[in-house]
């Protein structure tokens, strides 16, 4: 995975979850560290994981960016 490899030229701290709304409401809870954004990557399938993560961070206002990859051609915009 690309973006796996371009992720070592950069200080990003990378830890691997198992489910993806874990991983979305462990970005929100990390905000306990001021000046930090929270990345959150999934895959399409099951990015409508994250919707109870991204409801959470933006009803406290924690700066998190969530991260999809894998969507067909045609589906983009969809």
């Amino acid at each position: 995975m690309p973006i796996y490899d371009a992720m070592l030229s950069y200080p990003i701290h990378h830890v691997l979850v198992r489910h993806e709304q874990g991983g979305a409401h462990m970005a929100d809870d990390m905000r306990a560290l001021p000046g930090k954004l929270e990345l959150a990557m999934g895959q399409v399938p099951r990015c409508d994981e994250f919707s109870n993560g991204h409801c959470t961070a933006m009803m406290d206002s924690v700066p998190v960016v969530f991260v999809t990859g894998q969507v067909a051609a045609h589906l983009i915009g969809r």
